[in-house]
């Protein structure tokens, strides 16, 4: 019986046993003979002077450290050093007064109009809000943590539950950017899919991927297989070629398909590992060989 797992086969993870993901841990890159570190023309991240800095502090010399004569009347040059720090930050009160007027001869009572968005008499801007959403859900940081780092930074005292409200107002405004996202992923010549598993509220769902270079598409689902597969909405009438592990369901669906080169070598390492072949071996050199090449725009 083949010795099948996540790294030679195209299983998934959570089927290795406790002793075989120890074992799995490690990286199909072939070792290379350049140096640790950073290379030479890779651009680094080191600090820049700004030609234009936002607060300029001059340390004056006024005598001399020799002889102690005046310096005042003296041209001076200067040598630059340069901090760059983050500002203190406050949340700012912005308050929309609306000017009430009474007609003079109908006493006609005029309200102005407040400014779209501003709906209640105290509530959060659009930039506290931004950054409690890209918090939680980009830095994936709890709605408790999120809370509390507001505090912290802001002297700001916010509720969970009010970060979830901002969580789902964003959720419903980004309709039209999903359906976007999903028109030009059925439009693109080749997109990548896979599923993983996950927990929604301690329960077990699927979360399922379609994507491009440049486009992402997330979708959870209680079931692994085609029903949510129809219910994502992209593989259904799509033409181009479809990336994937070959996992069975996917071939439902009548457009190309392509074996994902990942799961590939995955199947070649576990063709090496049962058998005495050296092919598999100088196929997976192969297909690393030509990925380096169309990296590096050889191809």
């Amino acid at each position: 019986m083949l010795d099948k797992n996540s790294c030679n086969s195209s299983k998934p993870p959570s089927t290795d046993s406790h002793a075989r993901k120890k074992q799995n841990v490690k990286s199909q890159r072939k070792k290379s003979d350049r140096s640790v570190g950073g290379q030479n023309g890779h651009p680094g991240t080191t600090l820049t002077m700004n030609d234009e800095p936002d607060e300029v502090i001059v340390h004056p010399v006024d005598k001399c450290a020799n002889c102690g004569r005046s310096l005042a009347s003296v041209s001076s040059d200067y040598q630059r050093r340069q901090i760059f720090d983050i500002p203190p930050i406050n949340l700012k009160c912005i308050e929309h007064r609306s000017l009430i007027k009474t007609g003079p001869k109908c006493s006609h009572v005029n309200k102005a109009v407040f400014p779209d968005g501003v709906t209640q008499p105290t509530q959060y801007g659009h930039r506290a809000k931004s950054v409690a959403v890209y918090l939680c859900i980009n830095q994936l940081l709890p709605y408790k943590r999120v809370a509390s780092l507001f505090f912290d930074l802001l002297g700001c005292k916010i509720s969970p539950g009010t970060i979830v409200n901002m969580v789902s107002s964003c959720f419903g405004k980004l309709e039209p950017f999903e359906s976007e996202v999903k028109h030009l992923l059925k439009k693109s010549p080749v997109i990548n899919l896979d599923e993983t598993g996950m927990r929604i509220n301690a329960v077990g769902n699927w979360l399922h991927v379609a994507g491009t270079g440049k486009l992402t598409y997330y979708f959870a689902h209680s079931k692994r297989g085609s029903e949510a597969m129809d219910a994502m909405g992209i593989l259904p009438g799509y033409t181009g070629v479809a990336t994937h592990d070959f996992w069975k369901p996917y071939h439902k669906y009548q457009c190309q398909h392509s074996l994902c080169n990942a799961h590939l070598l995955r199947e070649l390492t576990g063709v090496c590992e049962n058998t005495d072949q050296l092919w598999p071996r100088m196929m997976g050199d192969l297909l690393m060989c030509t990925k380096d090449h169309a990296d590096h725009g050889l191809l």
